[in-house]
This record gives C-alpha cells, structure tokens and sequence, in this order.
C-alpha cells in the first residue's frame, strides 16, 4: 500500500511538471507570435486557419466580375427549385398555430 501511494504521489508531481511546462511554453509560443500578429495586418495579410500561415493578398490584381449574375443567378434558380412542394403532404399543414404567430400566409 506504502508502494502505491509513492506511485501516486511522484505520478502527480509528474502531471503537475508536464502542465506547468507545457503552460510556459504556450504562453512564449504566445508572446514570440504577438509582433507578427500586429505587423501582418498592417502589411495586408490575413490568417489563413486552413494553413496556419499568415498569407497576402492583394484585392489590385484580384479578377472582379462586373455583376453578380454568375453567382446570385445559379443560387436563385437553385433557391426558387428548392422551394417547390413535393411529396405527399405538400400544401397541407396541420397546425397553423406557429404560422399563425409569426403572421405568416
């Protein structure tokens, strides 16, 4: 029993070491990264999540459609399909009691 308790004992100094080295290396990891993350904006570039990389764009160069017809056109005709009824209850409703008290027709 003496054994187990020295076990557990040196295991607990063991996690309370590694979190308290692992929480002083996070918070320098953090410190190092705070001028690059005051600079780079500034220099036009964003944080990409994806890559974890600070990466430039510059909107100058960047194609610009003249509308948006391209993009709002197929999400319209997308959005206009999907609203059709289907299915065998489609245009019978229930209980209007929630269509009622959003003042929906």
């Amino acid at each position: 029993a003496a054994a187990g308790g020295v076990v557990g004992a040196l295991g607990a100094a063991g996690l309370i070491v590694g979190g308290a080295i692992s929480g002083v290396t996070q918070v320098l990891r953090g410190i190092g990264a705070v001028p690059e993350a005051v600079v780079a904006p500034r220099q036009g570039k964003w944080w990409n999540e994806a890559t974890h990389q600070w990466v430039y764009t510059d909107l100058s160069k960047a194609e610009v459609p003249e509308s948006d017809e391209d993009i709002l056109g197929t999400l319209k005709a997308e959005l206009d399909a999907s609203g059709q009824l289907t299915g065998a209850g489609a245009g019978s409703v229930k209980d209007t009691y929630y269509y009622d008290l959003l003042e929906v027709d």
